[in-house]
């Protein structure tokens, strides 16, 4: 999986068989197995494998050049099953969601400060918003606002962030 820019500079997520990229590395030059434009028809901001199969997908609801107010504007949250080539969820969410980790039937959204989202419902399980995150969209462009760093436990039940004063553990419901 890539979740970064193509030459427009345009935010995109692109899936490969690795097996068949490595028989026939032109495998590579096409479209791979994410239907991204069924998703939305905006930029890829994040995307995060789930488990073997299944991958979550943050895309902005704005239209490619539109201009509009981001922290107001929806975004979209999907899951995406490699083996159905198929979407399982797709969710409208409100405001950014950034760069994001999966976290089982959830996804833990940094833009700003920690939200877990249901991935089955698109719902806010729970927020951190007394530990502040970059507020950074996208993974491509910008210099200055630095990529939210963080680690899931492997049993997990928390998650290690990076914070501008140290490192924070959050402990998952």
């Amino acid at each position: 999986m890539s979740a970064g820019w193509v030459w427009h500079p345009a935010g995109v997520c692109h899936v490969y068989e690795l097996d068949r990229a490595l028989a026939d590395p032109s495998v590579l030059d096409g479209e791979g197995l994410l239907d991204h434009w069924s998703l939305s028809d905006a930029e890829v901001d994040s995307a995060c494998w789930l488990d073997g199969d299944q991958l979550a997908v943050v895309a902005g609801e704005v239209g490619w050049g539109r201009d509009v107010d981001e922290e107001r504007a929806r975004h979209r949250l999907g899951v995406w099953s490699c083996s159905s080539a198929a979407w399982l969820y797709r969710h409208d969410i409100q405001g950014p969601i950034g760069t994001i980790l999966g976290c089982g039937d959830a996804v833990l959204a940094l833009y700003g400060y920690p939200r877990l989202f249901d991935i089955r419902t698109g719902a806010l399980i729970t927020r951190w918003p007394g530990l502040a995150m970059p507020r950074r969209q996208g993974s491509y462009g910008v210099t200055h606002i630095p990529t939210p760093v963080g680690a899931v436990h492997p049993d997990g039940s928390r998650v290690a962030l990076a914070l501008e004063s140290g490192i924070a553990v959050i402990r998952l419901p």
